[in-house]
């Protein structure tokens, strides 16, 4: 979905269509600017690019980019961040690993409309990251009026907050040391994974070959060093 910042305010659907962008500013794959290109999709495909497709919305020069994916964010987790009646974000524990971002998400909240407006087309979506564990986040697409055409995919990633970030929520360490300890202590519990599971991250080596005798929670304070 291309990030056109006019003309799409509002609720959108997450069902592909036809239409035709026209006389855009693009700088395409070998970093080469072009000026008054167009663009036309059928079904939500690209078919046709190029300065000789005409019609359709004339975006008088302005830029067209692929859709931003935001990182990590809290959106359409609450609407106003001072009122807490409106907040989705987080639960009360300490350590919540099976909090679900996507349980929270309102997909027709504002500001999911004014992101999109911005170019963003994609969201990390996290719990607040106030405790030690708050829960797995969510990726999410700023399109579709339900979570099941919202949400792309979950969990990717579970997060947990280090030092002082994680001595929130109730039952929560007090110093930085407890939250190690409540860390290692947490990860203790969890089953070990399987033996034909790749260790380390996908696409970074693992910290060694002579970890094996590591805690899971010490496995991932040496990879994050």
């Amino acid at each position: 979905m291309p990030a056109l910042a006019r003309g799409l305010g509002g609720y959108i659907s997450d069902q592909p269509h036809d239409f035709t962008l026209s006389n855009a500013t693009v700088l395409d794959h070998s970093g080469r600017l072009q000026k008054g290109v167009g663009v036309r999709v059928e079904s939500g495909v690209v078919v046709e690019i190029g300065a000789a497709v005409r019609g359709g919305t004339d975006l008088g020069g302005d830029w067209l980019v692929p859709g931003f994916t935001d990182g990590c964010s809290h959106l359409g987790l609450f609407e106003i961040g001072a009122e807490s009646s409106t907040r989705d974000d987080q639960d009360k524990p300490a350590i919540t690993p099976d909090a679900r971002a996507s349980d929270g998400y309102n997909p027709l909240s504002a500001p999911v409309a004014v992101t999109r407006m911005a170019g963003i087309t994609h969201s990390v979506v996290c719990p607040t990251m106030s405790r030690l564990v708050a829960g797995q986040a969510a990726l999410v697409r700023t399109a579709g009026h339900t979570l099941q055409a919202a949400v792309v995919r979950e969990p990717v990633a579970l997060c947990v907050s280090m030092g002082r970030d994680g001595l929130g929520g109730d039952g929560a360490p007090s110093t930085r040391i407890g939250v190690g300890r409540a860390l290692r202590e947490w990860m203790a519990q969890a089953p070990e994974p399987r033996s034909d599971e790749p260790r380390g991250r996908r696409g970074r080596q693992a910290p060694s070959d002579d970890d094996s005798e590591l805690s899971p929670a010490d496995r991932i304070t040496r990879s994050l060093r």
